[in-house]
């Protein structure tokens, strides 16, 4: 297992002004293309594949993780919800 092989970007979602915080990080490890699985509610297991992990601030609870696709992500950044700000190094 390697350690470090991500890239991570950091973006401002303009749906929360007072915890704009969101940080995508995609794998570059092909073992761990899908690090993160969608829940529904009430579910007993997982029902889709996530190839992200993003992480994002809180105004009650702090920082939170969880999975999203690229493609919501692009989405996003597209209808203007997510400003690029540029890689976390």
């Amino acid at each position: 297992m390697q350690t470090g092989n991500f890239n991570s970007t950091y973006y401002q979602n303009t749906e929360h002004p007072g915890t704009p915080d969101y940080v995508e990080v995609e794998p570059l490890d092909p073992e761990f293309q899908i690090p993160a699985s969608g829940v529904l509610k009430n579910a007993p297991q997982p029902y889709c594949p996530k190839d992200r992990m993003i992480f994002y601030s809180g105004a009650q609870q702090g920082w939170h993780c969880c999975g999203e696709d690229a493609a919501t992500i692009q989405a996003k950044v597209a209808a203007g919800t997510l400003i690029y700000v540029g890689p976390l190094t």
